[in-house]
């Protein structure tokens, strides 16, 4: 596979995620307010064989408790989502680069790493305007290559606006138009900055008042987010779609959590909120001082390889920050995975990630490196089951110990 064709290759696992809604953009003056949060696109709509009706539940939405999290809009989030496939979970990581009054930009670094071991990385950038935030009934998650900052007047990219979050829960059902990868595309061909797409119109209606809890990892602990299930119909002359989402329970950010369309699954499993280095550092250290070993919020690594991402430099700099106040410490960097793949695979690929960030400690922060050893345990010690989306997600990570026994 060439290096182009591995970075389509890339959209397309993302562009399965895609919905997207066209009709004519609002003209009214809307507030001008930054609510919007980037997550990779929820899968795209199954094509189905008949319209099963739009289902109007009593929509006295259940709010969820007062002490539920919520997810701020901030330069600097970092979301990481994850999208089922046969060769595993591709985890697609994108920051919010910009967020002012006049709207929010989200920024995915596509990085990988062929069989070849040629390194492929791009950059994608995508505009949600306030007003777009604010009103439009449009969705539009594909991010084109070679467009540069691209905006979608009229669309959202990986939320749904406020007023259609507003209108399916206070009406049961809100009219709602979705863009997407013709129903006959198959490989790579669709993809590029000329790329067909097909607008099918349908509605989002609420499936139950009661919110569900979808679990993911926040700053490293697990929670769970209380969220808005909807049902999404549409249609294109004979192309008929249906799909699941799961939205934030928040009116004023209602980000798509997850999504569910026939055998395609996509999901948010970790979000990371910026912080100043004082309390991240804080939080690491005391755990480290109680137990000796810390899982590493922060980390981000290529698709199966062990290429780190630009989004570690933080997580990475709070552990140098804690090498440096503590001269008496070193720390064993363990590497471990989920259960997808062989086992032998797996083993390695554990290993080549502890020693990746080994070499960044020691070649970016001046860390000795007799301070740092590295290990992998493949999927041998899960944190949580493999056989959901999240426990996967858990489950690949890096962790510190500290030499306690040496102190």
């Amino acid at each position: 596979m060439t290096t182009r064709d591995s970075l389509l290759a890339a959209l397309v696992a993302v562009s399965l995620a895609c919905h997207s809604t066209p009709q004519k953009a609002t003209t009214q003056p809307l507030a001008k307010e930054s609510t919007a949060l980037v997550v990779a696109p929820p899968p795209q709509a199954e094509p189905t064989h008949a319209d099963s009706g739009s289902g109007t539940p009593d929509s006295s939405v259940t709010p969820p408790p007062p002490s539920a999290p919520t997810i701020p809009v901030v330069r600097g989030l970092v979301m990481v989502s994850a999208l089922h496939l046969e060769e595993g979970d591709r985890e697609n990581t994108v920051m919010i680069s910009e967020a002012s009054p006049e709207g929010v930009t989200y920024t995915w670094r596509y990085q990988e790493r062929t069989a070849a071991g040629e390194k492929v990385e791009d950059s994608f950038e995508r505009f949600d305007s306030a007003n777009d935030l604010a009103a439009a009934p449009r969705l539009n998650s594909m991010f084109r290559r070679g467009a540069g900052r691209e905006e979608e007047p009229g669309y959202t990219a990986m939320v749904i606006s406020r007023a259609s979050y507003n209108g399916v829960r206070d009406k049961g059902v809100t009219p709602y138009t979705i863009k997407a990868l013709p129903k006959a595309t198959t490989g790579m061909a669709s993809l590029g900055p000329s790329m067909s797409l097909v607008t099918l119109k349908g509605t989002l209606s609420l499936v139950s008042p009661q919110p569900e809890m979808i679990p993911l990892l926040l700053n490293g602990n697990r929670i769970g987010l209380a969220a808005l299930h909807l049902r999404g119909r549409f249609d294109f002359q004979d192309d008929h779609r249906e799909a699941d989402y799961w939205v934030l329970a928040d009116s004023n950010h209602p980000l798509i959590l997850k999504g569910v369309a026939g055998p395609k699954l996509f999901q948010m499993v970790r979000i990371e909120i910026p912080e100043e280095s004082g309390p991240a550092e804080a939080r690491v250290e005391r755990t480290l001082l109680r137990e000796c070993r810390v899982e590493l919020p922060g980390i981000y690594f290529a698709f199966a390889s062990a290429e780190l991402q630009p989004a570690s430099e933080p997580a990475l700099s709070v552990v140098a920050s804690l090498l440096s106040r503590h001269p008496e410490w070193s720390f064993s960097i363990e590497g471990h995975t989920d259960s997808v793949g062989n086992a032998a695979a797996n083993q390695k690929l554990s290993v080549d990630r502890a020693e990746a960030v080994r070499t960044a400690l020691v070649e970016r922060h001046a860390i000795a490196p007799e301070r740092l050893n590295f290990l992998g345990f493949g999927a041998t010690r899960p944190r949580e089951p493999n056989a959901t989306l999240e426990g996967r997600a858990r489950n690949r990570r890096v962790e510190l110990v500290r030499s306690c026994g040496r102190q």
